[in-house]
């Protein structure tokens, strides 16, 4: 550092000294004991803190000299080396630790700065901290090791890196999962064979039954479906659901990893239902030729997918109808049966024909509805944003009540048909459709909008469900 340049920076440090203490007795209550030379020693530290996030490394170098401590930590916990390692400043990184800071601290989250540091990427600073015995195998709160986040990030340097540093290759996490399955499922393919090479477990599975070729199978990955049972991965390991990753693959319609499988004999492990059966319920024609050319056809049955329970509205230019619906579907037709009540939330003005005579009359109603409907997918998401079309015939038991009057009108039955476009959210389903009933009213259309949200209940078995990772951050 230049005589200019150092004289220039203590110059600096000096206003700030005199500076901070002033404004923080002033901004405190009038009775307070003067500051003490620790308060001056806390501003070293809390300026060391500041400095090293910045990247000013003559300041971080002045400020040690002055006494301020490596370690010093914020209110969080986090070190002046876990920014320098976050941000990449090694000359940071490599004074701080010349000068005693201790790469094995952590702060609330548990993230070290050797975990900083792999998230960031920065393979020189996670190197320099192995060299000063950063422990390798640390977990944070979520039970995230960095090699966690070197395999999820795709950084095979640092998985390398790490695994010549002695990281444990089978850690789980809080939800179970392995590196190896953080690498399969973003599809990391050089880090997952860096893993294998290592002596990776393929089939430790997560809290949820879940392996890495179940994974992989999801995805349709036939690379790493393969190098998976290369290093002989179990093929009939089942998850909590009792899902095998062929089951997994036929449900999200991965025909490639679906031949694949079966060439490996994945058709051998039985399920609840047949295969074929699943596949018929996937509506997948390619997928069910597969499994017929490999001689696992077998007779279809009748199976309820899911019930469906929602809430909505319907309505025209004179009519507004709330309700509720249950409605179970059939998965392999894609028939649903839904019943539904329907009602006016008030009295609405009706005119009524009597002598030649129009009447006004306050009229209520309520309505049970039956209706046949058939699904036609369009945009086939198992899991996620999908979008269906619906169409059939409905019929209509109506029952009316008018103030006014000694008799109401008779109860009647009448056909209709609806038709809509359903957008499923996962097990969530928003309804926008028409509806049409022959029910002759004055002044009143047949034709009716409705809308309508519900919750799809799963009750297949084996139930697929798809393994998600949201945490990993």
């Amino acid at each position: 550092m230049s005589r200019q340049k150092s004289k220039l920076i203590r110059v600096i440090i000096q206003l700030f000294l005199l500076i901070l203490p002033a404004t923080w007795l002033w901004a405190q209550d009038d009775e307070l004991l003067p500051t003490d030379t620790a308060d001056f020693k806390s501003h070293y530290n809390m300026l060391l803190i500041f400095e090293a996030d910045s990247g000013h490394t003559d300041m971080v170098q002045y400020l040690l000299e002055l006494g301020a401590d490596p370690n010093t930590q914020t209110e969080q916990g986090v070190t002046p080396l876990m920014y320098a390692s976050q941000w990449g400043y090694r000359d940071i990184a490599e004074l701080l630790l010349k000068n005693g800071a201790n790469p094995n601290l952590a702060p609330f989250d548990g993230n070290t700065a050797l975990h900083a540091s792999v998230k960031a990427g920065n393979d020189s600073i996670a190197e320099l901290l192995l060299d000063y015995n950063a422990e390798v195998n640390v977990a944070n709160r979520k039970g995230l090791t960095p090699l966690h986040y070197a395999v999820w990030y795709g950084f095979p340097y640092l998985t390398d890196l790490l695994i010549y540093h002695g990281a444990d290759v089978n850690a789980q996490d809080n939800h179970g999962n392995t590196p190896l399955m953080l690498a399969v499922y973003n599809g990391t393919n050089l880090c997952t064979t860096l893993l294998l090479e290592s002596g990776a477990n393929p089939d430790i599975q997560d809290n949820e039954g879940k392996s890495p070729l179940m994974v992989a199978a999801q995805f349709n990955d036939t690379l790493l479906s393969k190098l998976l049972l290369s290093y002989n991965a179990d093929i009939k390991l089942h998850d909590k659901k009792n899902a095998t990753a062929l089951a997994l693959a036929i449900a999200n319609r991965s025909s490639q990893t679906i031949q694949l499988l079966l060439e490996n004999n994945a058709g051998s492990y039985t399920l609840s239902k047949s295969y074929y059966q699943l596949a018929a319920e996937t509506g997948s024609r390619e997928v069910l030729e597969i499994l017929r050319k490999n001689g696992l056809k077998t007779k279809l049955k009748p199976s309820i997918g899911s019930i469906g329970v929602g809430t909505g509205f319907i309505f025209n230019n004179h009519e507004f109808l709330w309700g509720f619906e249950i409605e179970p579907v059939e998965s392999i037709s894609k028939t649903g049966l839904s019943v539904g009540y329907w009602f006016r939330p008030s009295p609405v003005a009706v005119l009524y024909p009597k002598n030649n005579n129009l009447f006004q009359l306050h009229e209520e109603k309520q309505v049970v509805s039956v209706k046949l409907r058939h699904y036609i997918p369009i945009v086939f998401r198992p899991k996620g944003i999908g979008l269906k079309a619906q169409f059939g015939p409905s019929f209509d038991w109506i029952s009316r009540n008018t103030s006014g009057t000694v008799t109401n009108p008779p109860d009647v039955v009448r056909l209709g048909a609806t038709a809509a476009l359903n957008l499923h959210i996962n097990s969530f389903e928003i309804t926008v459709g028409w509806d049409y009933t022959w029910l002759k009213t004055l002044d009143a259309s047949p034709h009716r909008a409705n809308i309508n949200i519900r919750y799809n209940l799963p009750i297949a078995k084996p139930r697929i469900v798809n393994k998600t990772i949201k945490y990993v951050r």
